[in-house]
């Protein structure tokens, strides 16, 4: 091969590393509200986006497909977007890869981010007609299906009985925890670890850890707790007619955490309904949790309590919980986001103005209070007409929240997003009442947002500017308030946290890795090199390193083709994995 051939061939790779064909222009995302990208338009129907990040500013999108209906039900689907807002068809299928296609439904999906560019779906499986179980996909960042993982996918509970509602978190490991409503003998909680090689975990009981919880269960909350576990929050009505809080911390192990008792520890007990929880790291292994609240007659308000790892209700916290909002009229819907300090910033649908329904927010610090600098009983993140709806909130990595939601003001749905700070100010490069994400004939609904990796966002929804039939749509929106550009995948958390940049200089050559991280606290740090399947093809103990930023050189004892790699560095049980470009 001539060196002019060896320079295209390094050239090819680098557009690929970015998303891109040999030749193509770099193409920015859609930069209106009408015009959008089309992820999937398939035949019929397309509901119920998830969405998790692909660590390097683009995302994994999946649904329940209905294209196949009159031949073996919905089934899942999955694209990636990469960073440029160009729909991967270097890799991956136009419509989307299928990940399973059986008889009977699959529906209800939910994804993690693998670390390494890929990600790992949940659902809920009938395919053995009638009860339903929980399944789970692992889906590479080269658009393929895991070929270690079974072809259909993992059976992760089969149990008597039907399991719904699945949910997800990564296990900081490559792998998942999958929590769900069981109903194999009593409404009860169910979690499961599934490893990254497509197993279940096998320190785990079969068909998954009860957690408890008894008789109509709603919701439930799940949550990494950033030590190699998780948490789980459930409304239980284990103590009589109405519903307390409850959580649970579960180790890696299989095993609760020292300190939580057998059936979880109780939240809130107060009089009358608490329900429909949420929850959101304080960042030591413990969480604050968020729900609406009875205690105060028929209309519901806001409050939360702070769990410590150890199991704990903080003594520093009112017994029963801080409230949030008790304002006139009903507050809904709690949604909490760690403020990146210990405590969290919750949203909600509140009716305080008679005959609407709007949307509030209001930081809780670490020490229990409510954030003096902001407004009693919460900011207004919109107040315009009609009702607003399915909120959601993701941290800005600077202790505020970014907010997406459906939004009717106009008669018909559509999706809108804000940016709250974390003073407690609303973002004044941002519109009022939110920045419309899409504005489309027809309705737009089922917002599902992830960070970029750069301060904003990518939003999925479902779409029915088509006609009656909904699609998959999408669109990224920056930091300052504005619709398209192109994501830079920079790290969102905050400067004090574990973070890790791009390689410099970049692409690199002759096998030497600059690598570039921030740490913060001394810790023994390690580094893996890895393939696009996720095979480790060399690592590296990088010995105790200090707190803050750190530089320094690795060269692999070998040489690697060309192309494409992750490189993930490991931090105690954290890690962060950035994609990068070997030349030569």
């Amino acid at each position: 091969m001539s060196s002019r051939q060896v320079q295209g061939t390094c050239i090819a790779f680098v557009l690929v590393a970015l998303g891109l064909r040999p030749g193509v222009v770099l193409a920015d995302w859609p930069g209106d509200p009408f015009t959008n990208l089309a992820i999937c338009t398939a035949f019929n129907t397309q509901s119920l986006p998830a969405i998790a990040g692909d660590g390097v500013g683009g995302a994994i999108i999946t649904w329940q497909d209905a294209r196949t209906i009159g031949v073996s039900g919905l089934d899942i689907y999955a694209q990636h977007v990469v960073a440029s807002g160009i729909v991967d068809g270097q890799n991956w299928p136009a419509d989307g890869r299928l990940v399973c296609g059986l008889t009977g439904s699959q529906s209800s999906p939910r994804i993690v981010a693998d670390g390494v560019g890929g990600g790992i779906i949940a659902w809920q499986d009938a395919r053995t007609g009638g009860a339903a179980h929980i399944y789970a996909q692992h889906v590479l960042a080269s658009g393929s299906l895991d070929p270690a993982w079974p072809v259909d996918g993992l059976a992760v509970c089969t149990a008597a009985g039907s399991q719904t509602t699945p949910a997800m978190v990564s296990d900081g490991a490559g792998g998942a925890y999958v929590g769900w409503i069981d109903f194999r003998t009593d409404t009860t909680l169910y979690l499961q670890r599934v490893r990254s090689n497509g197993v279940v975990d096998a320190a785990w009981p079969v068909n998954g850890l009860s957690l408890g919880g008894r008789t109509l269960i709603q919701a439930f909350a799940l949550l990494a707790d950033g030590k190699g576990g998780a948490i789980v929050a459930w409304a239980d009505h284990s103590g009589g007619p109405t519903a307390d809080i409850v959580a649970q911390r579960v180790l890696g192990t299989g095993a609760l955490a020292a300190g939580w008792p057998a059936g979880g520890r109780i939240v809130c007990a107060a009089a009358n309904q608490q329900q429909f929880p949420s929850l959101a790291t304080d960042r030591a292994g413990g969480a604050i949790v968020a729900w609406e609240d009875l205690r105060n007659g028929s209309n519901s308000d806001i409050y939360s309590q702070h769990v410590s790892a150890n199991g704990t209700v903080d003594p520093a916290w009112p017994a029963g919980g801080r409230a949030i909002c008790t304002a006139t009229g009903s507050q809904v819907s709690a949604r909490a986001v760690s403020d990146g300090g210990g405590g969290a910033i919750v949203g909600w649908q509140d009716s305080r103005l008679a005959g609407a329904t709007d949307l509030y927010a209001q930081r809780v610090r670490a020490s229990g209070n409510v954030d003096p600098g902001w407004p009693a009983d919460g900011r207004a993140l919109c107040l315009a007409s009609g009702p607003q709806g399915n909120l959601t909130l993701v941290s800005d990595g600077s202790g505020g929240a970014l907010a997406t939601w459906d939004d009717i003001r106009v008669g018909t749905a559509d999706v809108y997003a804000h940016h709250i700070l974390g003073t407690g100010l609303i973002d004044p490069a941002w519109t009022t009442d939110g920045v419309p994400v899409c504005l489309a004939t027809a309705s737009q609904s089922s917002s599902a947002p992830v960070g970029d990796g750069s301060g904003g966002l990518v939003i999925a929804w479902m779409d029915g500017r088509a006609g009656t039939n909904p699609d998959i749509y999408a669109q990224r929106i920056q930091p300052n308030g504005q619709l398209g550009g192109t994501s830079v995948g920079v790290p969102s958390e905050p400067a004090t946290a574990f973070a890790l940049s791009p390689l410099a200089p970049t692409p690199a050559r002759g096998g030497a890795l600059g690598l570039h991280f921030s740490l913060p606290e001394p810790g023994r740090v390690s580094a893996e090199l890895l393939d696009p399947s996720g095979r480790r093809l060399a690592s590296r103990d990088l010995g105790e390193r200090t707190a803050g930023p750190q530089s320094l050189s690795w060269t692999l004892e070998r040489r690697v083709t060309p192309g494409l790699y992750f490189l993930r560095v490991r931090f105690g049980l954290q890690s962060r994995t950035i994609r990068t470009v070997i030349l030569d």
